[in-house]
Formats: C-alpha cells, structure tokens, sequence
C-alpha cells in the first residue's frame, strides 16, 4: 500500500511540474485561445468519441466546461511550441553509458 501511495504521489509531482512548466511557456509566449482553437478542438473531440460536431460546441460552451477545456487548448498549443524548438540529436551510447546516467539520475532525485 505505501508503494502506491508513493507511485501516486510520484506521478502527482510530475503531471504538476508539466502543468506548471506548460503553464510558463503560455504565459512567455502569450499563448491565446482563438474561436478558431475551440472549433478544431470540437473538431477532435468529435472524431474522436463519435459525437456531432455541434453537440460538442455545446458541451464546450457550457461554462462549468469551458475553463477545462480551454486550458487544454492552452497547454496543447504550448506543447507545440516546445516541440517545434526542440532539437533531437541521434547519437549511440553504450550499455554501459545508459546504466551510468540511470544511476546518476537516481542518485541526483534521491539527494
């Protein structure tokens, strides 16, 4: 029981060290939700559950939704703009160089 206390609390800590650092990325970028966001997202929720567009439109609209909703558009739009800046490098490591950064990543979380 206390090793899925501490799994949650684990995964709690991460999903809020994303919300806050893609909460930081809208705010420095001046991220905005536009109509155009909310219809693409209607869009997709559509798609994705089988729904009318327009029956999503309404759920969206409804205000105790609303709020939820357009974050989500928020941190989507700010997942994007890290994506497009990042840079992935492809470069072979050895077994050995991965098992000695997952012991120093350990020992560094546990400090």
């Amino acid at each position: 029981e206390e090793d899925l206390r501490t799994e949650a609390r684990e995964r709690a800590m991460e999903s809020l060290k994303s919300f806050v650092a893609l909460n930081k990325v809208v705010e420095l970028e001046g991220l905005e939700v536009t109509e155009e966001d909310l219809e693409e997202h209607a869009e997709e929720l559509s798609t994705r559950y089988g729904l009318p567009v327009d029956r999503v439109v309404q759920m969206i609209s409804q205000e105790e939704y609303f709020d939820s909703y357009q974050s989500r558009v928020l941190q989507k739009k700010a997942l994007k703009v890290l994506m497009d800046q990042a840079s992935i490098i492809d470069k072979e490591v050895t077994r050995e160089e991965i098992e000695k950064g997952l012991t120093e990543g350990e020992t560094s979380d546990d400090a």
